[in-house]
């Protein structure tokens, strides 16, 4: 196989494909978000900052990449009140596809931390 590698996250996934992966996981996050009540009132400017981000964690991801999206989860799992399902069982359905794997817990990790950043600017402006 040719071309850059994700070394440090997962060994052996070409850039490339990953980077594919992320553009067909940002694709369905802004169709679906017509339905989700989770990032409906999103601009495109949002995603695209979310999708920034994300390429950044792809290119140069953190050793502990997933951990963070674990961790996050559990938070949005706190904040939401919800067992976030749909994000885990996600996670186990791409568990064993690399390429898919890696893109979405790059793209994971700042849609999650926007998603708390609306509950806590929800919090504080419910407390004011």
């Amino acid at each position: 196989m040719h071309g850059a590698t994700i070394e440090t996250t997962i060994r052996g996934v070409s850039l490339a494909a990953a980077q594919k992966r992320l553009d067909q996981i940002s694709a369905i996050a802004r169709r679906s978000s017509l339905d989700d009540a989770i990032c409906r009132h999103w601009s495109a400017d949002r995603f695209d900052g979310i999708e920034s981000l994300a390429r950044e964690l792809l290119r140069k991801p953190p050793v502990d990449l997933s951990a963070m999206a674990m961790d996050l989860l559990q938070l949005l799992r706190m904040a939401l009140r919800s067992d976030m399902s749909r994000f885990s069982d996600l996670l186990e359905d791409v568990h064993d596809k690399p390429d898919w794997r890696v893109a979405y817990l790059s793209y994971f990790v700042p849609f999650a931390l926007a998603v708390l950043a609306d509950v806590c600017d929800k919090n504080i402006a419910a407390a004011s």
